[in-house]
Protein backbone atom coordinates (compact mmCIF):
# COMPACT_ATOMS: atom_id res chain seq x y z
CA UNK A 1 0.00 0.00 0.00
CA UNK A 2 1.08 3.72 -0.89
CA UNK A 3 0.42 7.23 -0.66
CA UNK A 4 0.02 8.98 -4.00
CA UNK A 5 -0.21 12.29 -4.44
CA UNK A 6 -3.38 13.82 -6.65
CA UNK A 7 -2.80 17.06 -6.20
CA UNK A 8 -0.60 20.24 -5.23
CA UNK A 9 -2.32 23.59 -4.00
CA UNK A 10 -0.10 27.50 -5.76
CA UNK A 11 2.51 28.75 -3.55
CA UNK A 12 0.96 32.32 -2.29
CA UNK A 13 3.71 34.74 -4.05
CA UNK A 14 4.66 32.49 -6.62
CA UNK A 15 3.33 34.93 -9.07
CA UNK A 16 4.84 38.07 -7.81
CA UNK A 17 7.61 38.96 -4.83
CA UNK A 18 6.56 38.36 -1.08
CA UNK A 19 5.49 41.47 1.02
CA UNK A 20 7.88 41.95 3.81
CA UNK A 21 7.29 40.12 6.74
CA UNK A 22 4.82 37.67 4.69
CA UNK A 23 5.55 34.24 4.29
CA UNK A 24 5.48 32.48 0.74
CA UNK A 25 2.80 30.25 1.05
CA UNK A 26 2.26 26.65 2.13
CA UNK A 27 2.44 24.07 -0.54
CA UNK A 28 -0.22 22.09 -0.29
CA UNK A 29 -0.44 18.55 -0.76
CA UNK A 30 -3.41 15.82 -0.55
CA UNK A 31 -2.33 12.30 -0.44
CA UNK A 32 -4.75 9.50 -1.03
CA UNK A 33 -4.14 5.56 -0.16
CA UNK A 34 -3.79 3.55 -3.05
CA UNK A 35 -3.47 -0.63 -3.76
CA UNK A 36 -1.60 -2.71 -5.55
CA UNK A 37 -2.36 -6.20 -6.31
CA UNK A 38 -0.20 -7.20 -3.78
CA UNK A 39 -1.93 -5.46 -1.60
CA UNK A 40 -5.29 -7.05 -2.79
CA UNK A 41 -3.67 -10.48 -2.18
CA UNK A 42 -2.69 -10.37 1.10
CA UNK A 43 -6.12 -8.84 2.60
CA UNK A 44 -7.54 -11.35 0.89
CA UNK A 45 -5.34 -14.44 2.33
CA UNK A 46 -5.77 -12.46 5.80
CA UNK A 47 -9.70 -12.72 5.27
CA UNK A 48 -9.54 -16.49 3.80
CA UNK A 49 -7.47 -17.51 6.81
CA UNK A 50 -9.74 -15.66 9.47
CA UNK A 51 -12.55 -17.05 7.72
CA UNK A 52 -11.83 -20.61 7.94
CA UNK A 53 -10.09 -20.58 11.19
CA UNK A 54 -13.08 -19.30 12.28
CA UNK A 55 -15.42 -21.91 10.75
CA UNK A 56 -13.08 -24.47 12.74
CA UNK A 57 -12.26 -23.34 15.72
CA UNK A 58 -14.98 -20.60 16.73
CA UNK A 59 -18.05 -22.89 17.67
CA UNK A 60 -21.27 -20.95 16.58
CA UNK A 61 -21.91 -17.85 18.25
CA UNK A 62 -21.20 -14.52 17.76
CA UNK A 63 -16.75 -15.32 17.78
CA UNK A 64 -17.66 -17.55 14.43
CA UNK A 65 -20.21 -14.97 12.96
CA UNK A 66 -17.32 -12.07 12.74
CA UNK A 67 -14.90 -14.59 11.15
CA UNK A 68 -17.31 -15.66 8.57
CA UNK A 69 -18.20 -11.67 7.90
CA UNK A 70 -14.79 -11.09 8.14
CA UNK A 71 -14.12 -14.13 5.49
CA UNK A 72 -16.53 -13.20 2.85
CA UNK A 73 -14.29 -10.15 1.89
CA UNK A 74 -12.22 -12.81 0.11
CA UNK A 75 -13.15 -14.60 -2.53
CA UNK A 76 -14.25 -11.11 -4.54
CA UNK A 77 -11.26 -9.91 -4.25
CA UNK A 78 -9.55 -13.27 -5.55
CA UNK A 79 -12.48 -12.96 -8.72
CA UNK A 80 -11.17 -9.72 -9.03
CA UNK A 81 -7.22 -10.62 -9.50
CA UNK A 82 -7.87 -13.49 -11.20
CA UNK A 83 -9.91 -11.19 -14.06
CA UNK A 84 -7.23 -9.12 -13.63
CA UNK A 85 -4.49 -11.44 -14.52
CA UNK A 86 -6.38 -13.00 -17.13
CA UNK A 87 -6.82 -9.83 -18.76
CA UNK A 88 -2.84 -8.70 -18.63
CA UNK A 89 -0.85 -12.60 -18.69
CA UNK A 90 1.52 -13.23 -20.88
CA UNK A 91 0.51 -16.60 -21.42
CA UNK A 92 -3.25 -17.64 -20.92
CA UNK A 93 -2.62 -21.01 -21.21
CA UNK A 94 0.35 -21.05 -18.41
CA UNK A 95 -2.31 -19.24 -16.35
CA UNK A 96 -4.92 -21.85 -16.57
CA UNK A 97 -2.40 -24.79 -16.65
CA UNK A 98 -1.46 -23.20 -12.65
CA UNK A 99 -5.12 -22.98 -11.23
CA UNK A 100 -5.60 -26.67 -12.41
CA UNK A 101 -2.04 -27.94 -10.66
CA UNK A 102 -3.44 -25.99 -7.73
CA UNK A 103 -6.84 -27.22 -7.88
CA UNK A 104 -4.94 -31.04 -7.81
CA UNK A 105 -2.87 -30.25 -5.19
CA UNK A 106 -5.28 -28.59 -2.85
CA UNK A 107 -7.82 -31.37 -2.57
CA UNK A 108 -6.11 -33.15 -0.32
CA UNK A 109 -5.45 -30.54 2.37
CA UNK A 110 -9.25 -29.16 1.57
CA UNK A 111 -10.92 -32.27 1.95
CA UNK A 112 -8.68 -33.15 5.55
CA UNK A 113 -9.53 -30.13 6.73
CA UNK A 114 -12.79 -29.35 6.21
CA UNK A 115 -14.17 -32.96 5.84
CA UNK A 116 -11.51 -35.23 7.94
CA UNK A 117 -11.46 -37.57 4.76
CA UNK A 118 -8.36 -38.04 2.22
CA UNK A 119 -10.70 -37.36 -0.57
CA UNK A 120 -14.14 -36.40 -0.56
CA UNK A 121 -16.03 -35.78 -3.80
CA UNK A 122 -18.66 -34.22 -3.03
CA UNK A 123 -17.70 -30.85 -2.89
CA UNK A 124 -14.23 -28.93 -4.60
CA UNK A 125 -11.91 -26.29 -3.48
CA UNK A 126 -12.12 -22.79 -4.68
CA UNK A 127 -8.70 -23.50 -7.22
CA UNK A 128 -11.52 -25.58 -9.23
CA UNK A 129 -14.02 -22.69 -9.23
CA UNK A 130 -11.39 -20.38 -10.45
CA UNK A 131 -9.84 -22.87 -12.93
CA UNK A 132 -13.01 -23.25 -14.59
CA UNK A 133 -13.05 -18.92 -14.30
CA UNK A 134 -10.48 -19.07 -16.70
CA UNK A 135 -11.58 -21.03 -19.24
CA UNK A 136 -15.00 -19.64 -18.99
CA UNK A 137 -13.11 -16.14 -19.97
CA UNK A 138 -11.14 -17.56 -22.49
CA UNK A 139 -14.30 -18.92 -24.37
CA UNK A 140 -16.05 -15.78 -23.69
CA UNK A 141 -13.10 -13.67 -25.06
CA UNK A 142 -13.24 -16.28 -28.12
CA UNK A 143 -17.16 -15.88 -28.90
CA UNK A 144 -16.89 -11.89 -28.58
CA UNK A 145 -19.66 -9.99 -30.44
CA UNK A 146 -21.65 -13.47 -30.75
CA UNK A 147 -24.09 -12.60 -27.35
CA UNK A 148 -25.90 -16.39 -28.15
CA UNK A 149 -22.81 -18.32 -28.19
CA UNK A 150 -21.37 -16.36 -25.32
CA UNK A 151 -24.68 -16.71 -23.25
CA UNK A 152 -25.00 -20.23 -23.52
CA UNK A 153 -21.07 -21.08 -22.99
CA UNK A 154 -21.45 -18.94 -19.95
CA UNK A 155 -24.61 -21.15 -18.67
CA UNK A 156 -22.92 -24.38 -20.05
CA UNK A 157 -19.78 -23.20 -17.15
CA UNK A 158 -22.24 -22.28 -14.60
CA UNK A 159 -24.06 -25.75 -14.41
CA UNK A 160 -20.76 -27.62 -14.66
CA UNK A 161 -19.82 -25.17 -11.55
CA UNK A 162 -22.57 -26.34 -9.59
CA UNK A 163 -22.74 -30.19 -10.75
CA UNK A 164 -19.21 -30.52 -9.93
CA UNK A 165 -19.97 -28.72 -6.83
CA UNK A 166 -17.04 -26.51 -6.76
CA UNK A 167 -16.84 -23.95 -3.77
CA UNK A 168 -18.93 -20.80 -4.35
CA UNK A 169 -20.52 -22.95 -7.44
CA UNK A 170 -22.15 -20.93 -10.34
CA UNK A 171 -22.11 -17.80 -8.42
CA UNK A 172 -18.59 -17.89 -7.96
CA UNK A 173 -18.40 -17.65 -12.19
CA UNK A 174 -21.04 -15.10 -12.52
CA UNK A 175 -18.88 -12.64 -10.13
CA UNK A 176 -15.62 -13.30 -12.16
CA UNK A 177 -17.67 -12.79 -15.44
CA UNK A 178 -19.30 -9.58 -13.86
CA UNK A 179 -15.35 -8.31 -12.63
CA UNK A 180 -14.01 -9.17 -15.99
CA UNK A 181 -17.02 -7.04 -18.19
CA UNK A 182 -16.68 -4.40 -15.89
CA UNK A 183 -12.86 -4.14 -15.87
CA UNK A 184 -12.91 -4.23 -20.18
CA UNK A 185 -15.56 -1.22 -19.54
CA UNK A 186 -18.80 -2.86 -20.45
CA UNK A 187 -20.44 -3.19 -16.98
CA UNK A 188 -21.04 -0.96 -14.86
CA UNK A 189 -19.25 -1.63 -11.43
CA UNK A 190 -22.38 -2.49 -9.42
CA UNK A 191 -23.00 -5.46 -11.48
CA UNK A 192 -20.04 -7.06 -9.25
CA UNK A 193 -20.84 -5.13 -6.17
CA UNK A 194 -24.34 -6.42 -6.07
CA UNK A 195 -23.20 -10.43 -7.03
CA UNK A 196 -20.37 -10.00 -4.26
CA UNK A 197 -23.64 -8.56 -1.79
CA UNK A 198 -25.75 -11.72 -2.91
CA UNK A 199 -23.55 -14.06 -2.94
CA UNK A 200 -22.48 -13.13 0.88
CA UNK A 201 -25.93 -12.44 2.12
CA UNK A 202 -26.08 -15.21 4.76
CA UNK A 203 -22.72 -12.82 6.34
CA UNK A 204 -24.73 -9.51 5.90
CA UNK A 205 -23.64 -9.64 2.05
CA UNK A 206 -20.10 -8.22 3.81
CA UNK A 207 -18.91 -9.50 0.61
CA UNK A 208 -19.18 -6.24 -1.05
CA UNK A 209 -16.93 -4.84 1.82
CA UNK A 210 -14.33 -6.01 -0.76
CA UNK A 211 -14.94 -2.79 -2.43
CA UNK A 212 -13.78 -0.45 -0.50
CA UNK A 213 -9.92 -2.46 -1.16
CA UNK A 214 -10.72 -2.58 -4.92
CA UNK A 215 -11.68 1.02 -5.38
CA UNK A 216 -8.17 1.74 -4.15
CA UNK A 217 -6.71 -0.34 -6.94
CA UNK A 218 -4.41 1.71 -9.21
CA UNK A 219 -3.57 -1.21 -11.60
CA UNK A 220 -0.40 -1.81 -10.69
CA UNK A 221 0.93 -5.67 -9.40
CA UNK A 222 3.45 -4.46 -6.63
CA UNK A 223 6.21 -5.92 -5.43
CA UNK A 224 6.11 -9.88 -5.68
CA UNK A 225 9.25 -11.53 -4.54
CA UNK A 226 8.03 -15.12 -4.73
CA UNK A 227 5.81 -15.86 -7.43
CA UNK A 228 3.69 -18.81 -6.58
CA UNK A 229 3.39 -18.18 -2.65
CA UNK A 230 -0.16 -17.02 -2.72
CA UNK A 231 -0.41 -20.35 -5.11
CA UNK A 232 1.11 -22.03 -2.30
CA UNK A 233 -0.81 -20.34 0.64
CA UNK A 234 -3.82 -22.00 0.19
CA UNK A 235 -2.82 -25.54 0.76
CA UNK A 236 -0.49 -25.05 2.80
CA UNK A 237 -2.66 -22.65 5.10
CA UNK A 238 -4.97 -25.46 5.16
CA UNK A 239 -2.65 -28.28 5.88
CA UNK A 240 -1.48 -25.73 9.14
CA UNK A 241 -5.26 -25.82 10.54
CA UNK A 242 -6.00 -29.17 9.81
CA UNK A 243 -3.09 -30.41 12.41
CA UNK A 244 -3.60 -27.79 14.74
CA UNK A 245 -7.33 -29.06 14.97
CA UNK A 246 -6.00 -32.86 15.20
CA UNK A 247 -3.55 -31.33 18.40
CA UNK A 248 -6.68 -29.51 19.64
CA UNK A 249 -9.04 -31.96 19.21
CA UNK A 250 -6.78 -34.72 20.08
Amino acid sequence: MKLGKIGQGKTAGLNGPVKPGGTAGRVKKEEEISMTGADLKKIAAASMLIDHAGALFAGSGWLYWLCRFVGRIAFPLYCFLLAEGFIHTKSRKKYGQSLLLFALVSEIPFDLTFWGEVLEFGYQNVYVTLFLGVCMLGALERLSGKVFLQTGAAVLFFAAAEVLRCDYGGVGLLLIAAFYYWRMGMLAWPAPLGIAAWESLPCLGSGALSFLFIRLYQGERGEIRYKYFWYWFYPLHLLGLFFISCLVRG
